[in-house]
């Protein structure tokens, strides 16, 4: 690996040698194979070296689709020679690439990647501390549309993870509408921390008890929702995050989607308790009047 001193220096020479003319678009200067495959070999999982081996790639590119597929197929072969645990830089790399040519609207290196992304998605999944990481990846370019969900398909079974439940919603909502709900509320209900306790024999009371039970799940879920609206509009007022370390932060608006998804599961609980709330109570008035009625009639019995 170079010493931070020669990581300074590349990133300085790759600079320099990017000149910008009139009307905004980069003249990427033309760098050797040799020069490439070097930097490959000593890629690592810092910022500089990342950023620095895509501007590479960049820089290299002159927008020729065969000009870009030589590059990616040198990149795909130095990352099948990579150790496990040296992998996942290489998925930064093209990451950085994706994002950095959509903004300049070329499609080059997005074609001549995709056919290479699963195999590639396969490789760095193998090391199961890496996994994570690629599904965030994955759900990113799916958020961003650098491919279309079928593309980002194939390359999520690739980490040998379930696809999420909404990426399958336009094949499974029209035909079973109702039981995908069903699924996605229970999903939440084990977190529940209360539980309802033991029935009782007397109709009216048993009612009782179901209501408080449901009252307390609607003041948690209450306290719930409260919570994760604030982080949610706080993720939505962020910047926007594309490096490699804000990627793996927990805090990386790349989340804001997954947590809108749990709120709105609390929010579906949280409805259905609430009209639970109301069935019971309906429950509890024709209760208590059957019995009123059972006893009126008890004692009218007794008299005769």
């Amino acid at each position: 690996m170079m010493a931070g001193g020669d990581e300074s220096s590349a990133a300085i020479e790759i600079e320099a040698d990017v000149k910008s003319v009139d009307d905004g678009v980069v003249d990427f200067a033309v760098w050797g194979r040799a020069e490439i495959e070097s930097e490959l070999a000593e890629l690592d999982d810092s910022n500089e070296r990342i950023n620095a081996v895509a501007d590479l790639f960049l820089m290299h590119n002159q927008d020729d689709e065969s000009h870009a597929e030589d590059l990616c197929a040198l990149w795909m072969a130095n990352l099948r020679d990579s150790d496990t645990h040296d992998r996942i830089p290489f998925l930064y790399v093209a990451n950085h690439v994706l994002f950095k040519s959509f903004k300049a609207k070329s499609t080059s290196f997005q074609k001549a990647l995709l056919p290479l992304l699963p195999e590639a998605v396969s490789l760095v999944s193998n090391s199961p501390a890496d996994r994570d990481t690629v599904l965030k990846i994955l759900r990113l370019w799916y958020d961003q549309t650098l491919y279309p969900l079928d593309a980002i398909r194939v390359m999520w079974k690739e980490t040998g993870e379930p696809l999420p439940v909404a990426w399958q919603e336009k094949h499974t909502r029209k035909a079973e509408p109702a039981s995908e709900h069903v699924e996605q509320v229970n999903e939440l209900e084990p977190d529940l921390p209360m539980g309802l306790k033991a029935r009782a024999a007397h109709p009216v009371v048993d009612c009782l008890k179901q209501i408080d039970h449901a009252k307390r799940v609607v003041e948690y879920l209450e306290g719930l929702l409260q919570a994760q609206h604030k982080d949610v509009m706080k993720m939505a007022t962020s910047k926007y995050f594309v490096t490699a370390a804000e990627i793996e932060a927990k805090e990386s608006p790349i989340h804001l989607r997954d947590r809108m998804n749990h709120a709105m599961q609390v929010l579906h609980i949280r409805n259905k308790y609430m009209q639970k709330l109301m069935m019971l109570q309906t429950k509890l008035r024709e209760t208590a009047q059957a019995q009123l009625v059972d006893e009126v009639d008890m004692m009218r019995c007794c008299f005769k």
